[in-house]
């Protein structure tokens, strides 16, 4: 992977994000809930779309969806974007080096900040079970060495052997090679390490929210809106939150339902130090819901990686159309 595209700001500096390749699927996958799926009653089999991204999930009630598997998900993809290269590669023999990307038990609970070795046995194992069982159907943008972009039609199972080391502890994917092939098409994101450490059981909206600030800094990071996103925007890619139209037809408790949990979340950011702070754009004198609504929410990453001015023009079309 081309990880030169960050640099520190200084040598003394800790850094805290990690270059992750994100493709289409991720981010559409990142935007779910359990509420996201249909499930087909006859065949047991659950079915969502997010930003053209169809996604089929077998034995879905045998599963708990939830952004404890998300997390698990993200991490895998941070392992596997330390070694595949961010680059067309010629033949699946080549692909296959890095198909399979493997954990241990220990480093996911030190990750993830977790003390319970049976809960975090239990997160891993729900996880890869569903993982195993995604079947996903979009359709990618490739881009060519003349820096066209080409249409190619993805369709495969997201991994194709999931398997556990009882006694190693070793948790491991083996990734489909059309998604290694898609994921090496992607771009590089700075992916703040510190999520994987939020309390999931009591902030998952924290997450989720984490994720859709840091996809949306890194699109707009040569652009004057980097650190601002309308209220609609955000909450309309939060899928744990209700939808405005929820919100209308249901018995608009806003502050309870919609306000407060998303306050608390972006709170929350700012207590394990992903964000420095936030704001809004505007003082509200009451907080209206449509006044609250056409707002936008000002923030800031802490110690987020400089990028380099380098191939600006290919990196926001790269990001604009995986995004």
């Amino acid at each position: 992977m081309d990880s030169n595209i960050l640099v520190k700001k200084k040598e003394s500096v800790k850094v805290n994000f990690v270059s992750t390749l994100q493709g289409k699927f991720n981010n559409a996958f990142a935007a779910l809930s359990e509420r996201s799926f249909r499930i087909d009653g006859l065949s047991g089999k659950a079915y969502a779309s997010s930003n053209d991204v169809k996604i089929e999930i077998e034995n879905f009630k045998n599963y708990k969806f939830n952004a404890t598997v998300q997390r698990v998900f993200d991490i895998f993809i941070v392992k596997l974007s330390a070694i595949l290269p961010h680059k067309k590669l010629e033949t699946d023999t080549e692909y296959r080096r890095f198909q399979t990307v493997s954990i241990t038990l220990k480093e996911y609970m030190t990750m993830c900040n977790l003390k319970n070795k049976t809960k975090a046995i239990d997160q891993l194992r729900n996880a890869l079970n569903l993982i195993g069982r995604i079947h996903v159907d979009f359709m990618d943008n490739v881009y060519t060495s003349k820096k066209k972009v080409e249409k190619n039609f993805c369709y495969f199972q997201l991994a194709n052997n999931i398997a556990r080391d009882k006694g190693k502890g070793i948790y491991s994917i083996s990734f489909n090679i059309e998604f290694l092939r898609h994921l090496a098409n992607s771009y590089i994101m700075p992916f703040p390490l510190h999520a994987l450490s939020i309390d999931l059981k009591h902030y998952p909206i924290a997450y989720q929210l984490c994720r859709r600030l840091a996809l949306h800094h890194n699109m707009n990071y040569f652009k004057g809106n980097a650190d601002s996103i309308s209220v609609k925007a955000l909450i309309d890619s939060i899928t744990l939150l209700p939808t405005h139209q929820e919100i209308l037809n249901g018995d608009r408790q806003i502050g309870k339902r919609i306000i407060k949990p998303l306050e608390k979340a972006l709170d929350t950011l700012v207590k394990v130090g992903i964000l420095s702070g936030w704001h809004y754009n505007q003082q509200f004198i009451k907080k209206a819901y449509e006044q609250w609504l056409n707002s936008a929410i000002v923030f800031t990453f802490t110690d987020f990686p400089i990028r380099h001015n380098r191939n600006t023009l290919d990196d926001n079309q790269k990001t604009k159309n995986n995004s």
